[in-house]
Order: C-alpha cells, then structure tokens, then sequence
C-alpha cells in the first residue's frame, strides 16, 4: 500500500505525481485500479500514460461504485479512527495522525489483506 498526503484539491499534477513516486518505489510494471474522478482521465494524462505504459496501467471503476473501490474501505477505516481521537487540535495534529494511521496500515499487510476480502473487491486480490 502507498499513500501521499497532500493538501489542496486533487489535480492531474497531483496524481501525476503520486504515480510517478508510485513507480520509483515499485519495481515491475504497476496495475492500477482507478475512479471515474476527472483527474484520472484527461487527455493531459493519458499521453503521459501512454509514454509508460511499460511500466503503468490504469483500470478504471464503472461510474457510480464506491463499493468496488478498494481505497473506499481505507478511507472509511482511516476516518473512522480519526473520528475515535475526537476533534484535533491543528493541521499538523491531523496530517500527523493520519500519516501515524497509514503508516501503521503499510507496516501490517494482513491488515490491508481483510479490505480485498469483501466480495465487491475480491476481483483485485492477487488470490482471486
């Protein structure tokens, strides 16, 4: 699992970005399974898409179903435990609690694992 924290609206440079980062850290060709969010179709991306296509491939969601979205189950997992800590103090106390949050969630594949075992999101689990 891979994350960024960043602040502002999601754009195409951010997501630029977070792939291209993606792709330092992963080694092999990279299958990624994407939303309908306009950021993760422009024009603007997919020629860069297709300039590493080698190494990057996105799969897009149908419109319309969060249920079949892996990132959906840890958003709802991170925000649920952001809603345990009560309200926080700063910014920083928040970008530190859920940098803390998914950190732990990367150390512990096994509790990444338990997301893929929803039948919506089996498709995407290497034991499908």
């Amino acid at each position: 699992m891979r994350f960024m924290i960043f602040e502002g609206a999601m754009n195409v440079d951010v997501f630029k970005d977070f792939l291209t980062r993606l792709n330092k850290e992963i080694k092999g060709k990279i299958f990624l399974i994407v939303d309908n969010l306009k950021v993760h179709a422009t024009r603007y991306l997919a020629a860069w898409l297709e300039s590493r296509s080698r190494m990057l491939e996105l799969f897009y969601l149908p419109s319309y179903s969060p249920k079949l979205n892996p990132d959906e189950y840890l958003n709802r997992d991170l925000k649920a435990r952001l809603a345990e800590q009560n309200l926080l103090a700063s910014k920083d106390a928040l970008r530190q609690s859920v940098e803390m949050h998914m950190r732990k969630r990367q150390s512990v594949p096994d509790s990444i694992k338990k997301f893929f075992e929803k039948d919506e999101v089996r498709y995407a689990s290497e034991d499908y």
